[in-house]
């Protein structure tokens, strides 16, 4: 339900509905952050729900060799649990502050552009 409609021809992916046997293949895996304040339509029953079967888990991850990496700010227990959002295999904490270096080199190009 969050998954636009024509992604696998647009972008010439595969979606699939189950997580785990893609996790033991994965050499990264991506959680997003699911935006609670707009999740007012009812695209998934409940958070608990969405959890249980998205959410990146120490009983899921330890299964697969992947690095883990989220954009932030997580809501933890939702898309990742705080033992892997802050484990050993995990960049968020980089990824986070190196996006922010990021986003602040563009705007400093933008303005020094105009």
């Amino acid at each position: 339900t969050l998954i636009p409609r024509a992604i696998e021809e647009v972008f010439n992916v595969r979606v699939v509905d189950e997580l785990d046997p893609e996790l033991i293949r994965a050499d990264a895996v991506i959680a997003l952050r699911i935006q609670q304040e707009r999740q007012t339509s009812g695209l998934f029953p409940t958070l608990q729900e969405y959890h249980e079967r998205y959410g990146l888990t120490a009983e899921r991850i330890k299964k697969s060799n992947a690095i883990v990496l989220h954009p932030g700010p997580i809501n933890l227990g939702v898309e990742l649990d705080a033992d892997v959002a802050y484990g050993v295999r995990s960049l968020v904490l980089k990824q986070v502050k190196r996006g922010v270096a990021i986003r602040m080199a563009v705007l400093e190009w933008l303005f020094e552009t105009t």
